[in-house]
Formats: structure tokens, sequence, C-alpha cells
């Protein structure tokens, strides 16, 4: 039977997860930034782009695999421009 393990002083915390308090402030001001980059003309731009993968696919082509991931990180630009207030909001939410 192999010698028990010694044990750092934080390794006998269960839950850390109660030590990450966050600012309610900070929720917030996520939460209305959020809310105002709804009204950008920017959004439209990222959802027109992002709405219709097909269309992008036809109108954005580069050929061979570079050209594959180039199109893909692009799309994938567009899709986290419409997005990424979904993502901070559930980050508020769950905060």
């Amino acid at each position: 039977m192999p010698p028990p393990r010694r044990l750092g002083a934080r390794a006998d915390r269960t839950d850390v997860a109660d030590d990450a308090e966050a600012d309610p402030a900070l929720g917030a001001a996520l939460i209305i930034v959020a809310g105002i980059y709804q009204l950008t003309p920017f959004k439209y731009v990222c959802l027109t782009h992002c709405r219709s993968p097909f269309d992008f696919v036809l109108n954005h082509w580069h050929d061979g695999p570079a050209g594959a991931l180039r199109m893909g990180f692009e799309h994938g630009l567009y899709c986290l421009g419409c997005c990424w207030f979904l993502m901070t909001l559930l980050f508020a939410a769950g905060t």
C-alpha cells in the first residue's frame, strides 16, 4: 500500500466555487451593454451572414483546405458577432 500523500493547504477545500463571488454591478453592466448591442448596425451585418450559411459559402468561397479553414473562421466570427451577448448574459446570470 503506497504511503498517504501530503495535502497542501488548499487541498482540503471542497468547493472552490464558493470563493468566486461576482460583482453585481459587473453583471448589470454586461446586461446593459448586451442590450445596447442589439440595436447596433454591426449586429444586423453579422446576422445577415450568419443566418444563411449556404449563402455565405457561395459568396465567400476559397479553394483548398486553407480556404475552408479561412471560410470557417470568417463565418465563426460573424456568428460570434451575433451571439456574444447571449454568452455574456448566461455568464452574468450564472454568477
